[in-house]
């Protein structure tokens, strides 16, 4: 299984999250991004990938076709804002989509298992058994209207 990583965030720590990805049996494709990808760099990228993990990338229509016509089988949007995905273009094209909205950080232990339950099918024992021993959840932030982002 392949998987494109183009969230900033995430590429910035990818060696704290590679042993989880190298136990998944996932060739990781970390690409040299300060931002985002241009729609022409994704068009070429996603296809050759059967995951992807967004970033603020521009997850157009175009972009999810051409995975669509390649090897692309899912995406996850990392983090909260999802105005640069097309999450309507990819379901209408069968591809699983989820965004993270609390992931914005690399503190959960068991990271890779609960944002890539798209290709997995399902969550594992041990994910739920890790997430209940950690107890309550945080919350990420406050928004501008002062509710929970």
């Amino acid at each position: 299984m392949r998987v494109l990583v183009t969230c900033p965030p995430m590429l910035r720590q990818i060696e704290r999250f590679r042993p989880q990805f190298d136990a998944l049996g996932w060739e990781v494709t970390a690409p040299d991004v300060v931002q985002v990808l241009t729609v022409e760099e994704l068009v070429d990228l996603v296809p050759q990938h059967d995951g992807w993990i967004i970033g603020d990338d521009p997850a157009t229509a175009e972009v999810f076709q051409a995975g669509a016509a390649g090897r692309l089988k899912a995406a996850v949007k990392w983090g909260i804002g999802v105005d640069n995905v097309d999450f309507a273009a990819a379901r209408a094209l069968g591809l699983p989509i989820i965004n993270t909205p609390t992931c914005s950080a690399a503190r959960s232990r068991t990271w890779p298992s609960p944002i890539c339950w798209p290709w997995r099918g399902r969550p594992s024992p041990s994910t739920g058994a890790s997430v209940r021993a950690s107890g309550p959840s945080q919350r990420a932030s406050r928004s501008a209207a002062g509710r929970w982002a």
